[in-house]
């Protein structure tokens, strides 16, 4: 996979995905889609994530900091959204 690798080196993609990540990091609560919760409910899906973001630290340790941030916030938001919708079932 050295494409990849290739891929991952180009100072166009490493800003453009760091600054994509800084931005949606930023962004007060974004609220997920309905695909992207079923998406990281996936066992599978998160541990794909995961060797992704390890893969991508072989090429660039900067991008995939930044990545697993993006993850973090992902999961945490994943987590809220889940109480607060057993919050509003549990008193109804």
């Amino acid at each position: 996979m050295e494409n990849m690798s290739d891929f991952m080196q180009n100072p166009y993609v490493s800003a453009t995905l760091v600054l994509f990540l800084i931005l949606y990091s930023s962004l007060a609560r974004p609220d997920l889609p309905d695909f992207v919760m079923s998406l990281f409910n996936n066992a599978i899906f998160r541990m794909l994530m995961l060797f992704l973001i390890a893969y991508i630290a072989v090429a660039n340790v900067q991008v995939a900091i930044l990545v697993a941030i993006g993850f973090t916030i992902t999961m945490m938001l994943l987590s809220e959204r889940k109480m607060a919708e057993n919050f509003v079932a549990f008193h109804r």
